[in-house]
């Protein structure tokens, strides 16, 4: 009975390691690739490992201006450029007199380098400047964490090539077009 669950386990997948401990595990790392366009080409792409270091913002440390709620998208003003794109997601953490701003959010737009807004629920609509702190994981464009890979074609729009941008030293995915 014995030697028959185990013929049984080694057929499933996964399952050798177990009883044996001699399989080699991988580990994945996350990342994120982000497609700069031109026009209907891909011009280059950016790539990042997921999570990075945590960014923070707050409206004490004069990084982050302010929050506007209105009709369920909320604002958000930074002092500099922020580099987080559609889809980055973001903690906000609010005072207790705007609990209901507080939580996690899927960037949904970004108006300029400066402005993000995502969508709210049950947030009243006002202005919030004080005790906010905007976190994320997520790699900025703006931080040099990003491998670029640059696309050319040829007079008729036919990719002829990639190649690694920027050496494989991590940089600014904002800087791409510079490569």
């Amino acid at each position: 009975m014995k030697r028959l669950l185990i013929a049984i386990l080694l057929l499933i997948p996964g399952t050798a390691t177990l009883l044996h401990g001699q399989g080699k595990s991988t580990i994945e790392t996350p990342y994120v690739t982000r497609n700069t366009w031109s026009g209907t080409l891909l011009s280059y792409s950016c790539r990042a490992y997921f999570p990075q270091g945590t960014s923070t913002w707050t409206t004490a440390g004069t990084t982050l201006t302010n929050i506007v709620d209105s009709a369920n998208t909320a604002t958000a003003t930074f002092a500099a450029a922020h580099g987080l794109y559609v889809g980055s997601r973001i903690s906000v953490t609010a005072p207790a007199a705007a609990p209901n701003l507080t939580g996690t959010y899927t960037v949904a737009t970004v108006p300029a380098t400066t402005t993000l807004t995502v969508t709210t629920a049950s947030v009243p609509d006002a202005t919030y400047s004080t005790t906010l702190t905007i976190t994320t994981a997520w790699p900025r464009t703006t931080a040099a964490v990003w491998i670029i890979t640059r696309y050319r074609y040829d007079g008729s729009d036919n990719l002829i090539g990639a190649y690694a941008a920027n050496e494989g030293a991590a940089t600014a995915c904002d800087d791409g077009a510079n490569y």
